[in-house]
């Protein structure tokens, strides 16, 4: 009999809640089945002005995907902005 007692030997962890891909607050990620059994997702931006909309997917995985790919975008939009307004500043 083989007993193992260490890292990786168990599958208990002390956080049970992970962190969400969706964590920024400038970004707003909403996801909820609805009762066509439909994901829906509608994803906000206000330093963009941006909305997605109420749009509807088959599945979840689909829904997450394509709310992870418009996430990740909106990310990469507002850090390059920060970076713009930072460098203008140190220019000027």
């Amino acid at each position: 009999m083989l007993l193992e007692n260490g890292l990786g030997s168990n599958y208990h962890t002390k956080d049970n809640t992970p962190i969400d891909h969706f964590h920024d607050p400038r970004v707003s990620v909403e996801m909820y089945p609805d009762a066509m059994e439909k994901t829906q997702v509608n994803i906000e931006c206000p330093a963009l002005g941006y909305q997605s909309g109420l749009r509807a997917f088959n599945s979840e995985q689909e829904a997450r995907l394509y709310s992870r790919n418009v996430y990740d975008s909106l990310i990469n939009k507002l850090d390059n902005l920060v970076v713009e307004r930072v460098l203008a500043r140190i220019l000027l």
